[in-house]
């Protein structure tokens, strides 16, 4: 780390355009971050829960449970109002 840090000092240095080197020692270092650790898009929902980090993986699968239960009972349709008694407990 050491010995990069001093090369790309001495390259911007000893150049005759600093700012070019610059440029050019920045564009290395992208192309080596790139190749090494790419950037991954990630979804609508991996966006959304990295704005919340309270919310685990663990509560987010049961909350998707959660909702998916309520839709459940939503569709379904009681005719007996007895019925709807013994599914709710």
């Amino acid at each position: 780390m050491e010995e990069t840090k001093e090369a790309l000092n001495s390259m911007i240095i000893n150049s005759d355009n600093p700012a070019a080197a610059l440029d050019d020692a920045i564009g290395a270092i992208k192309k080596v971050l790139d190749d090494s650790a790419p950037l991954k898009k990630m979804s609508r929902t991996q966006r959304r829960l990295a704005q919340k980090p309270w919310i685990t993986s663990d509560l987010y699968k049961l909350i998707k449970t959660k909702n998916k239960l309520y839709r459940a009972l939503v569709h379904c349709k009681f005719d007996d109002k007895q019925e709807y008694k013994r599914y709710k407990k």
